[in-house]
């Protein structure tokens, strides 16, 4: 989905859901008819939705860290919530202050995490993820407590005002409220856990939807009952648990899935440092195979274009050095992220057109995503092969075309034989037994008397 048309849909739904739960409660519809309460709904909904997708899903393309990006969107969305209430009420209204504009912040982070959770996890259905339950029981110790702090946060946002009487704060009501609200905050999210829990292990097996789904009505019953058991009855409060049933559900369900998704990263970088001696052995055999020789060859070749092309020596030059840099950066990398390789292997390529000139044509396809990885150097070994075991004609230039999708990343090159080359495949055994030994996945090689492709396995760290 296109990021406009994303940014719409996370704008319409709420607006939609909040308009259906109106008219069908057949709640007073007077505050809908008031322009400031339109203009402040419409306003926080349309920040919340652009944070998310121009902020928050920009980040993750840069490749920062899941919950850096969470950190910075959630600061920009504070700001700009704050600032936008704060200014819409000063123009719009008798009423000025900051009060009120900082607990509309604080309430529309909490939005904006449920967007990034219930994205999560929509992802994670269309992939057909499944929940997989650590065993640590810290785990679940720090997950029932920080998900419990953001709910009773969010939940004495909501109640602020009933801490004041007369415009002063009463402190036996902010006690008493503070000690209601943990209490609430605590067990929902301790039945949720333990509802999702048991669901996904001994009755439903892994099916995602059913689970959060029934999750959430066992939370929210167990809510009802808790406030009637309080004598708090209402059809808005319902509502309002409801809902936070739903928000404690979706953000258990998507930390879970998140943390699946660091173990297997953790599983794709250390798998090598855990395996048995002779598999390591044997993989820096591997390792140590891959064009030493690579530095000192293309100085050489930098010399010769400073005496004949100083333009075209300071290009190369430029090309050499980003690619040396990524040597340095990644050469003790077994994986490195799909986005830098492309762009290394791209640079790498450059240098490969300073010298032939238009032997050859290359082009880069598909899209790619921060949480996405490739064995180091696979892509360098092949590009290697095909200027190895080629001949390069301006007249019949050879294409390379990389096409990257969402389980594969395929190249693929025009076959122009040379004839004085025999073959053993060294480089697709070496780069085949490196998957073999760190993932145990295979590539899969396609021949033609006109074409030759790789097909390598992409490896995704973020199953959501």
């Amino acid at each position: 989905m296109k990021s406009f048309q994303k940014f719409l849909v996370l704008f319409f739904l709420p607006i939609t859901f909040i308009c259906f739960v109106t008219f069908v409660l057949n709640w007073d519809i007077a505050n809908f008819k008031n322009p400031v309460v339109n203009v402040l709904i419409s306003g926080f909904f349309i920040i919340v939705s652009f944070s998310y997708v121009y902020v928050f899903e920009k980040l993750q393309q840069q490749n920062r860290s899941f919950l850096k990006s969470i950190a910075i969107a959630s600061a920009f969305v504070f700001l700009a919530i704050f600032i936008f209430g704060y200014s819409a009420t000063f123009f719009m209204t008798d009423y000025i202050g900051p009060k009120i504009p900082f607990f509309q912040a604080t309430l529309f982070i909490s939005v904006f995490i449920f967007y990034v959770a219930f994205i999560r996890i929509f992802k994670a259905i269309q992939q057909n993820v499944k929940l997989d339950f650590p065993n640590e029981k810290s785990f679940y110790l720090k997950i029932t407590a920080g998900i419990s702090v953001v709910v009773f946060i969010i939940l004495m946002v909501v109640n602020a005002d009933s801490f004041f009487w007369d415009g002063t704060l009463d402190y036996e009501r902010f006690i008493a409220t503070i000690q209601r609200l943990l209490v609430i905050s605590l067990l929902s999210v301790s039945v949720s856990f333990l509802s999702l829990y048991l669901l996904n292990k001994i009755f439903f097996g892994k099916n995602l939807v059913l689970n959060i789904t029934i999750t959430t009505i066992v939370t929210s019953v167990f809510n009802t009952i808790n406030m009637l058991a309080h004598n708090e009855i209402s059809v808005f409060l319902i509502v309002g648990y409801c809902i936070v049933s739903l928000f404690v559900t979706v953000t258990i369900a998507a930390v879970v899935i998140y943390s699946n998704a660091l173990s297997g990263k953790d599983f794709v970088i250390s798998k090598l440092t855990t395996s048995f001696s002779k598999k390591e052995a044997e993989y820096l055999e591997l390792k140590n195979q891959i064009n030493p020789h690579f530095l000192f060859n293309n100085l050489n070749t930098l010399i010769a274009f400073i005496e004949i092309n100083p333009q075209k020596a300071i290009a190369f030059g430029h090309h050499l050095s980003n690619v040396y840099r990524h040597y340095l950066k990644n050469q003790s990398e077994d994986f490195v992220s799909l986005t830098e390789e492309l762009a290394f292997i791209k640079e790498y390529l450059e240098i490969y057109k300073a010298k032939f000139e238009s032997g050859f044509t290359f082009e880069i396809t598909g899209n790619n995503s921060a949480d996405q990885y490739i064995l180091s150097v696979s892509l360098q070994e092949l590009t290697d092969n095909v200027f190895k075991h080629n001949n390069l004609e301006e007249d019949h230039p050879m294409s390379i075309v990389i096409n990257v999708n969402d389980k594969k990343l395929v190249f693929a090159n025009s076959v122009h034989p040379k004839t004085d080359i025999v073959s053993n495949n060294s480089g697709l055994k070496n780069i085949s037994k490196r998957y073999k030994i760190l993932t145990g996945k295979d590539i899969t090689v396609e021949k033609t008397d006109t074409s030759f492709s790789v097909s390598i396995p992409i490896l995704t760290t973020e199953k959501a």
